[in-house]
């Protein structure tokens, strides 16, 4: 890849500052503002009420990443519901998501009739891992795929989501691989109408309250290719 630069966000940061290890932005979304193909944005230890939104795409060589500081708990918050995303990635190419929780985000969302905690519309070369999507208390969809291509979720955690991943429409591959689905109310794995569709190495629970209607574990419907392999169900 091409080498960029490096920004810090803190909670004891400043927007005015210069965004360096030693000088700490305080928003996300000030980093979201700077940050270009190449460049990575680590974000410190804490609770940020607000939503990774890049303004720019990455390329294939020099993706943007935004990322947690190794071994520290960054809890992107949806402010006690009034935010519908943690990550909106609209639009966007080449953009990777990594260590983050994800928690307390609304169930709609603002400018789309389908809601994610990480919602992925009309965008292509996305990685999303080493997230925990923690849905207590609220009936989130934890990742929305639409219209996109070429996403990859792996080494995540979804825990008593409404909805884990939900793909629709999409035109290039989709690579589910390595998470765990713990408890979802109504679905783990929904995917309809994809191109290309790869669901491997899952760990994925039973549902929560047996006596709903429609509930599925993996449901998928109208998709080109499909390869399901290596999942373990409990």
């Amino acid at each position: 890849g091409v080498a960029g630069r490096v920004f810090h966000v803190s909670t004891d940061g400043d927007d005015a500052a210069a965004g360096s290890a030693g000088k700490p932005w305080r928003t996300i979304a000030r980093a979201c503002a700077e940050a270009r193909a190449g460049d990575r944005v680590v974000i410190g230890a804490g609770v940020y009420r607000e939503t990774i939104r890049p303004l720019r795409s990455g390329t294939t060589d020099a993706p943007i990443v935004f990322e947690a500081e190794p071994g520290q708990r960054v809890e992107i918050n949806g402010a006690r519901e009034l935010l519908p995303a943690a990550v909106e990635l609209v639009g966007k190419r080449n953009i990777v998501i990594r260590g983050f929780v994800f928690h307390g985000q609304r169930e709609t969302g603002f400018h789309h009739a389908d809601n994610g905690q990480v919602l992925v519309v009309d965008s292509r070369g996305i990685l999303v891992e080493d997230c925990l999507f923690d849905g207590r208390m609220n009936y989130v969809t934890s990742l929305r795929i639409h219209r996109s291509a070429d996403v990859t979720a792996r080494n995540n955690i979804f825990v008593s989501h409404h909805d884990a991943v939900v793909m629709s429409d999409n035109s290039g591959f989709l690579d589910i691989d390595h998470n765990s689905f713990l408890g979802p109310t109504q679905l783990a794995v929904y995917a309809v109408r994809n191109n290309r569709v790869r669901i491997t190495n899952n760990i994925i629970n039973e549902c929560l309250y047996p006596k709903k209607k429609h509930q599925y574990r993996v449901r998928v419907l109208g998709n080109h290719h499909l390869e399901m392999d290596h999942n373990c169900y409990v």
